[in-house]
């Protein structure tokens, strides 16, 4: 794999630098697959722990050189932004923060806009802020989710890979940095995410359709240009959806409740708003 990693001019972290094969196949009834196939990467990741940490274990002992790069915080020093993000050479505008999130308004959601590196997503914000016309919010804040395995943040979102949200703020506040501290999280219930993590399969559909309705609801009331009530009312969707989520993923919930869930749900994916209406 080297010699072919070298013939491709990879760059250093696309090596392949341990591999566990298994014999279990990915799939629904394990957990590993969500029912359109797709591979539910945090799940993997807790999954297969052991295993990827062996594999962690067995390269820092091989090549004790690697470890800063394997490593998310070491004990005692400061992360390299450029040795933990991958890709091209941030410009010499951006400074880049490990494990930091700053409050703004969203001028360009992360959801639905992904940059293949770090680099490229503050490059976005330059763009966008040299683009922005008179009296429009011009970014300058990005947030980008480097992790193949998704990254947290206190909101209904299951953030993923190369995720890069664009924000701007006159006085940038910070919202956390590392942990998530305890004022934080009182603020915050769902913090560090709506996890649905172990909501069974056959459930998933609710997730998926409650959070697009979720999207659509709150890009017309208005989004990130949203006024102050207009907002709040997207917050409080935003919490009441990450309490129905946490249920769904504790499993305290009642059948009959899933049920009727599931069947609103199908009824709206389908824009059935009759049938919709009467299910109660």
């Amino acid at each position: 794999m080297d010699a072919v990693g070298r013939e491709a001019q990879l760059r250093g972290f696309e090596f392949a630098r341990a591999v566990t094969l298994v014999a279990e196949p990915f799939a629904m009834e394990n957990g590993l697959l969500t029912p359109t196939m797709k591979i539910k990467r945090p799940q993997v990741k807790q999954y297969f722990a052991k295993a990827i940490s062996d594999m962690y274990n067995e390269i820092s002992i091989s090549d004790p050189s690697l470890k800063p790069l394997l490593d998310d915080k070491p004990d005692g020093t400061e992360d390299s932004e450029e040795e933990v993000l991958p890709g091209r050479v941030f410009p010499h505008e951006c400074k880049p923060e490990l494990h930091m999130d700053y409050d703004g308004s969203t001028v360009k959601w992360g959801l639905t806009h992904h940059k293949d590196s770090a680099a490229d997503c503050c490059q976005a914000c330059l763009d966008h802020a040299k683009r922005a016309k008179e009296g429009e919010k011009k970014c300058n804040i990005w947030v980008y989710c480097p992790s193949e395995f998704g990254c947290h943040s206190p909101d209904v979102y299951q953030h993923k890979h190369q995720e890069c949200w664009l924000k701007s703020a006159e006085k940038p506040k910070l919202n956390f940095k590392n942990r998530y501290p305890e004022w934080y999280r009182n603020s915050h219930p769902s913090a560090p995410t709506a996890d649905t993590s172990k909501v069974p399969a056959h459930q998933m559909p609710i997730v998926s359709t409650l959070t697009r309705l979720f999207n659509e609801t709150s890009e017309a009331l208005g989004g990130s240009r949203a006024n102050p009530a207009k907002r709040r009312e997207i917050e409080d969707n935003s919490k009441r959806l990450g309490g129905l989520f946490a249920k769904l993923n504790s499993g305290d919930i009642s059948k009959n409740a899933s049920d009727k869930l599931l069947q609103l749900c199908q009824a709206l994916d389908n824009g059935d708003f009759g049938t919709a209406l009467q299910i109660q």
